[in-house]
């Protein structure tokens, strides 16, 4: 599986993006919500092989994330960067990365 951290709060306008939407893009098996240190975020297991480039494009196009955080189950990382945006978000660090469990997570009728 590959995670996923989805932070919820949309670029230009700085509010909250829809949890069910988000959840529905990303087609995640499994989900959950974390607070970091910037804002609420969606952290998502997602199958391997749904996780192309123009699936991530989609979520970052969609959901209008400057990036998203993406952790591969080989345990390499990248910074997913919306090509529009003009900020380089750096290198992927792992001691940002919000791992997922298997507690807590948001059950298919979750709605906020």
């Amino acid at each position: 599986m590959t995670i996923l951290n989805i932070g919820l709060n949309d670029k230009d306008t700085h509010k909250e993006i829809s949890i069910n939407l988000a959840r529905e893009l990303a087609k995640a098996d499994y989900t959950r919500l974390e607070t970091s240190n910037t804002e609420l975020t969606l952290i998502c297991a997602v199958k391997d092989e749904v996780v192309t480039v123009d699936y991530l494009n989609n979520l970052v196009e969609k959901l209008n994330q400057d990036c998203i955080a993406v952790k591969f189950s080989d345990g390499k990382g990248i910074l997913f960067h919306n090509k529009k945006a003009n900020k380089d978000w750096g290198s992927f660090n792992n001691d940002y990365f919000i791992g997922i469990t298997k507690t807590g997570g948001i059950t298919k009728n979750f709605f906020r």
